[in-house]
């Protein structure tokens, strides 16, 4: 199906409502945010595959392993290169130095659904 942009401001306002309530309910229930911030990438993905099928799904878990491998060596080659740390993760991090989490690891594939999204309106 054709891109449409009344589907990609929904899903984006979708991520960004979700993102939004995970943010109030950080103090408070920190595992009700967590579970936030991991669901809404996926509710946004839903809604992609929904309209642009199956296509969608290679896409979104190919940018989740580049996004989550470029993550990965970027914070650690920046690290044994500048003996610094960039970011370090503390929840649910993959790896034992915390330069990638599960937390990260679907905004990766919705990332790249986005930039893949806005390509098709210039190509």
């Amino acid at each position: 199906m054709p891109f449409s942009l009344q589907l990609s401001l929904t899903i984006f306002f979708t991520f960004i409502l979700l993102w939004f309530f995970a943010y109030l309910f950080k103090n408070k229930h920190k595992k009700l945010s967590i579970i936030l911030f991991i669901f809404a990438p996926i509710i946004s993905f839903l809604l992609s595959v929904n309209h642009y099928g199956y296509t969608v799904v290679y896409l979104y878990f190919s940018f989740i392993i580049l996004g989550t491998i470029g993550e990965f060596s970027f914070g650690y080659f920046y690290h044994k290169i500048f003996k610094k740390k960039l970011w370090e993760y503390k929840t649910m991090k993959l790896g034992k130095d915390g330069y990638t989490s599960l937390v990260s690891v679907p905004f990766w594939g919705m990332a790249g659904l986005m930039f893949w999204g806005v390509s098709l309106l210039f190509f």
